[in-house]
């Protein structure tokens, strides 16, 4: 649901390219940010970290307790306001969805220069 985004994927998609590659999943960096306005939304209900296993054991215990587990969905963290937004636009025309993220995109800039 932006601009041009010709590879929009659901979570578990990216996860298992990822891990096809030897990566394992980390939920960190969310769980941080997700209450944080000043940050971009769709950073803070979709940034995860994927970690080589080979550099897994090297981390901090606190980042690797975050690990989610193979057989563990990846949570959603977006309120249900932006689910249902996004469930909502699949089911519109392309152009439509264009004109709607350019238009949410231009409020979400101003709305963060005012909080600058």
């Amino acid at each position: 649901m932006g601009v041009q985004h010709i590879n929009e994927q659901p979570y578990q998609y990216w996860r298992e390219k990822f891990e096809q590659r030897g990566f394992v999943l980390l939920d960190w960096i969310r769980p941080q940010i997700q209450q944080q306005h000043n940050v971009a939304f769709w950073y803070r209900y979709n940034l995860l970290l994927f970690v080589s296993h080979a550099e897994f054991e090297r981390l901090p215990a606190d980042v690797q307790s975050s690990r989610v587990a193979p057989d563990q969905a990846v949570p959603d963290v977006s309120p249900f306001a932006y689910r249902m937004r996004r469930a909502f636009t699949k089911w519109l025309p392309v152009s439509a969805v264009d004109r709607i993220v350019h238009l949410a995109h231009r409020l979400e800039r101003r709305r963060l220069r005012r909080e600058a």
